[in-house]
């Protein structure tokens, strides 16, 4: 009972010693000292405003009301922190030693604004031997004893643990004209020496919707007055990670290794007022990942090397520099990569009708759209984005059923101008090269210069057409320019010119020679197949409609000739194609079949052309009466004025050997009759 009453009694003692020290702490004392303190370390004034309250536990200190920490004098968005309550922590074993040691910081509901200037300063950039040196007890109260207890203005602050509750932060940046709002902020730091290490993490948002950024920083003291210092960098949300291991500073600057890992990157763009891309398959839809060696200096230029792209499924190597311009920035550098799917580029293709099956890569194409081209407007906007100079190669490219290979390519742009110039890629056994240009300045526009070389025809054919029907090679040139605002407007108002040549191949399910000695569209002979020797055309296009009037195939059973039109604007077809069939040792073409091909793409009809048969038999009669007429003249000539007519001469030929042996008969006979009157 004795010692229930002696502790009873102990803990009366040491709740009144308590209470007494709580009442004797100089809640104005350790206020002030807290402020010189923060005002040496940021070279900022500080004030606190309101009611000082002390406290016990659990650190020896008070508890202070609006707390204003300044922002420079050329900042006019008001303070960089201003918070309604404060909790100043001193160190007990400090204390005990007469020395006033700050513990702890804490700060609920802060708000802070940080401002970066048009003429490039930082707000943030604090300068601790810069602040003025605070005012002692002794100069407070007028006396003119020495101060003893000032702190040096260069001293600056180490702390145990600064914590940052439920603020909200205010990034303006005047060189932009951007300004970024974050609501929910928390950040705790420890930096119990200023010239030691120092452990922040800083985190917004709410839920799945949080960012978390934490810092190891090996210099905190350096890296806070805006030095570069060696620094460890994490970036987390729900979506994704970055991670850095080098030297950065706040302007900001840094030099190390970069890891990044994104499968949603919305959380972390929308914060900044950035929608997220929708990216297809194959560029990143589901995963983004990279790594690599990054410089960022304080001039604003961002420089990757050693850097290792992962897009889905499709990795890549990468030289890169980000480089600020006057009026967008210029990234210029080297990508290489090895095989790249993009499956998104080959949607699923509904069936041709009349198409025959057999071999191939039995893919289907899509029918002609009985609606027309697109009208939705071209949205130019991203090639003003950045500038490029970059240089492009890979081993493959695979684009559904069309792949490339050993692409190698240079892309430059400039103010919305776009150059791709295409050295090489292997495509469908053959090769391709060319220049293709888009133009976003005023109205959009796109030219095409593309050659394509030994293209084997049946996969080609195939993957962009859906019909499996054509066996051999081929070669292709054309250049092409469009001006529209839409898909539509530009094949409406494409011009250029080309050229097909096709050498020995074969027409799988069409049997020409058949169906025209038999007289029957249907006709189909043993293994229906139409063997050719070459087949070349030329076109030109004007205004959106393709013409060609050279279309000739060549075959050992005859050939086909064909001349048309074809309105690619508006997707019709307007063609007469004349196949002919030998006949006889001469090896003249004895039928001749025009069918006309005419209608819109998704619904064309073939029909034989009558009047272009009459039309042709005319054309033959008339040859013929001619080269009779022209047999019956040669024989008079030979005959009447002894001239022997060249076989094979022209008409026009004839008539000048004709003229000129009647001038020599003439002028003979006059020379004769001028002799005899002088006779």
């Amino acid at each position: 009972m004795r010692w229930i009453v002696r502790g009873i009694i102990a803990i009366l003692i040491v709740f009144g010693i308590g209470v007494g020290l709580l009442y004797a702490i100089p809640s104005a004392r350790i206020a002030e000292l807290a402020t010189a303190r923060l005002s040496a370390a940021t070279g900022r004034s500080v004030s606190i405003s309101g009611g000082v309250r002390p406290q016990l536990w659990p650190h020896f200190g008070i508890e202070a009301q609006d707390l204003v920490i300044g922002n420079p004098d050329w900042v006019g968005d008001g303070p960089m922190l201003s918070a309604a309550r404060l909790d100043i922590g001193v160190a007990w074993a400090p204390l005990l030693r007469g020395d006033v040691q700050l513990d702890a910081l804490r700060l609920e509901g802060p708000s802070i604004v940080v401002v970066r200037g048009a003429d490039g300063r930082v707000s943030w950039q604090l300068e601790p031997d810069g602040a003025p040196a605070p005012q002692s007890d002794a100069a407070a109260t007028g006396s003119t004893a020495p101060a003893q207890d000032s702190p040096s203005p260069a001293r600056r602050l180490g702390i145990g643990l600064a914590e940052i509750v439920g603020g909200s932060l205010r990034y303006i940046d005047e060189t932009t004209g951007q300004t970024l709002a974050f609501d929910n902020v928390d950040a705790r730091l420890t930096m119990p020496d200023p010239d030691g290490p120092a452990d922040l993490e800083l985190s917004v948002g709410t839920g799945d919707e949080r960012i978390t950024l934490t810092a190891d920083l090996a210099e905190a003291a350096s890296f806070f007055a805006g030095n570069v210092s060696a620094t460890d960098l994490s970036l987390d949300w729900s979506g994704g990670s970055v991670e850095f291991a080098g030297r950065a500073g706040l302007a900001p600057a840094l030099d190390g290794s970069v890891t990044l890992d994104v499968t949603d990157p919305s959380p972390l763009l929308s914060r900044f007022g950035i929608a997220a891309p929708d990216l297809p398959e194959g560029l990143g839809r589901d995963r983004i990942a990279a790594s690599g060696n990054v410089t960022v200096t304080n001039e604003g230029s961002i420089h990757l090397r050693g850097g290792d792209i992962t897009l889905d499924g499709n990795t890549a190597t990468a030289e890169l520099d980000l480089v600020p311009g006057a009026e967008r920035p210029l990234l210029r550098g080297n990508i290489s990569a090895g095989r790249i799917s993009m499956p998104f580029a080959a949607p699923a293709p509904a069936p041709a009708s009349g198409g025959a099956s057999g071999g191939g890569t039995g893919a289907t194409a899509a029918a002609p759209s009985a609606t027309g081209w697109s009208t939705a407007p071209i949205d130019a906007s991203g090639l003003y984005a950045l500038d490029t100079e970059l240089s492009l190669a890979a081993e493959e490219i695979a684009l559904g059923d069309v792949a490339l290979d050993l692409l190698a390519a240079r892309i430059e742009s400039e103010d919305g101008r776009m150059v791709v110039d295409l050295t090489h890629a292997g495509i469908f056994d053959g090769a391709a090269s060319g220049r293709f240009v888009l133009n976003g300045r005023g109205t959009f526009s796109a030219r095409a210069e593309a050659r394509l070389s030994d293209i084997a025809l049946n996969p080609a054919v195939t993957a962009l057409t859906g019909y499996d029907r054509l066996e051999g090679t081929g070669s292709a040139e054309i250049e092409a320019v469009a001006q529209g605002g839409s898909l539509a407007a530009l094949m409406s108002d494409l011009d250029g010119s080309g050229r097909i040549d096709l050498g020995a191949g074969a027409i799988r399910g069409l049997d020409i020679a058949g169906m025209i000695r038999n007289f029957d569209a249907n006709f189909r002979g043993e293994g229906a197949r139409t063997v050719y020797d070459s087949v070349t055309a030329s076109f030109t296009i004007a205004d959106g409609t393709l013409a060609n009037d050279d279309l000739a195939l060549a075959a050992p059973w005859g050939g086909v000739t064909g001349r048309g039109l074809v309105d690619i604007g508006r997707q019709s077809l307007d063609y007469l194609v004349v196949p002919g069939v030998l006949r006889g040792d001469d090896g003249a073409a004895r039928v001749a079949v025009p069918v006309r091909i005419e209608g819109p793409w998704h619904d064309l009809s073939y029909t034989p052309d009558l009047q272009a048969l009459a039309d042709q038999e005319l054309s033959d009669e008339i040859d013929a009466l001619e080269s009779r007429a022209t047999d019956e003249l040669r024989d008079v000539v030979r005959e009447e004025l002894g001239v022997e007519i060249e076989e094979g001469a022209s008409r026009d030929e004839a008539i000048d050997q004709i003229e000129e042996a009647i001038g020599d008969r003439v002028r003979e006979e006059l020379g004769e009759g001028l002799l005899r009157l002088f006779e």
